[in-house]
């Protein structure tokens, strides 16, 4: 989630493997991270762009090494938040980037292809009149937030359609390189 709410209950647990897991409060023992390999650095988020899911390839590495992730209630977080950071503006680019850095990562281990691409892409067009639809009607009945809630979806959807169509065009030119380069 862009925000960084997770809440696994009150107990502690393992995780199953998932494709986006959220890594901001995580720890990996100091042998495990010498076995796998340092978690990259890219593409993460710059003054020019908000790319994200550093920690996805990491946690698929442990997963396909057979290690456990355990989640933690005791673990305490505490984040300071920009006041940048707390605009309209800002979390609908945020969503918007989340959605461009969720469809490479959610590539790992499924087909790919010009295809698979655009497929994706597709399938996730039709949310786009609903939500803005759901964010045209709680304007009307003035509840900003779940205002806001509709538009950070529909600017989700419009990045992952923009990296899905990126990706299929990416991927019908022999090696991988770009069109009319």
């Amino acid at each position: 989630m862009p925000l960084g709410c997770a809440d696994s209950g009150n107990q502690l647990c393992v995780l199953p493997y998932q494709p986006n897991p959220i890594g901001y409060n995580m720890s990996l023992r100091r042998d495990m991270l010498i076995k796998l390999g340092a978690l990259s650095l890219t593409p993460g988020g710059t003054n020019s762009n908000l790319l994200s899911n550093e920690e996805c390839e990491l946690f698929y590495r442990v997963s396909r090494f057979g290690a456990k992730m355990v989640y933690t209630p005791n673990a305490v977080l505490r984040h300071k938040i920009h006041p940048a950071r707390a605009t309209r503006r800002y979390l609908l680019d945020r969503f918007y980037w989340q959605g461009i850095s969720d469809s490479p990562t959610l590539q790992i281990g499924e087909p790919s292809g010009y295809c698979a691409h655009v497929f994706k892409a597709y399938k996730t067009s039709p949310g786009i009149p609903y939500f803005l639809g759901w964010a045209t009607w709680h304007r009307l009945k003035r509840e900003p937030h779940r205002e806001m809630m509709a538009l950070t979806n529909i600017c989700h959807i419009l990045g992952t359609m923009r990296e899905e169509l990126a990706l299929g065009t990416h991927s019908m030119v022999p090696g991988g390189g770009k069109l009319g380069k």
